[in-house]
């Protein structure tokens, strides 16, 4: 079931430290990009993808998604906010 007016938002922002630079959202696996999968898998649930990053050039991605820049730009793991 599809909740068009609920957006889904994949987060897509960090410094690639673990992969030498590298895009991870960029990486292949069998045809798609990690972000098109993303997008590919979240897209049957919500009528709006947002893909949060300061840094929209970097990505390759030919779909509808609506990209936004980080309102905060503050430096948090996401795990520093998850129940211990």
């Amino acid at each position: 079931m599809k909740v068009e007016d609920i957006s889904g938002v994949i987060l897509a922002g960090g410094e690639n430290k673990r992969f030498k630079g590298i895009i991870k959202s960029n990486i292949v696996i069998g045809k798609s990009t990690i972000l098109e999968r993303a997008v590919e898998t979240i897209s049957s649930l919500f009528g709006e993808i947002i893909i949060i990053t300061n840094t929209p050039d970097e990505f390759n991605i030919s779909s509808s998604c609506r990209f936004t820049g980080d309102h905060y730009l503050i430096k948090v793991r996401l795990e520093e906010f998850m129940p211990r």
